[in-house]
């Protein structure tokens, strides 16, 4: 019985197409506009992630469903590291960079996947 049970968790744990709804990595990549470096971080949701002058804080993923339109999302909290001003808040989605982006002179954050 506790292997029926086993196996049922794990098949809630993934939709119809076997991606993982539980993801607990949130992937970004950060343009420094004056360097023109782009860097591609893995974070953990939920951890603390320092990145130059940057806290960022990713709360949340989500992946569309496999009868939905692909779709990507994070959110995330970003506080200037020294001043602790919040810089943004709120859900970040792949195929709308320009509706849900961050207002920063230096940086720019879009997202590349959810895992």
């Amino acid at each position: 019985m506790d292997n029926i049970e086993n196996q049922y968790i794990e098949s809630k744990q993934k939709d119809a197409v076997g991606n993982d709804v539980n993801a607990k990595i949130a992937e970004i990549s950060i343009l420094n506009k004056i360097t023109t470096n782009v860097d591609t971080i893995k974070l953990t949701l939920k951890e603390n992630y320092i990145y130059q002058e940057l806290k960022i804080y990713p709360i949340d993923c989500h992946l569309s469903g496999p009868y939905e339109k692909t779709e990507v999302g994070i959110y995330l909290n970003i506080h200037n590291k020294d001043s602790k001003e919040k810089i943004f808040n709120g859900w970040m989605l792949k195929s709308l960079p320009s509706i849900s982006s961050m207002e920063h002179p230096i940086y720019d954050i879009w997202v590349e996947d959810c895992f």
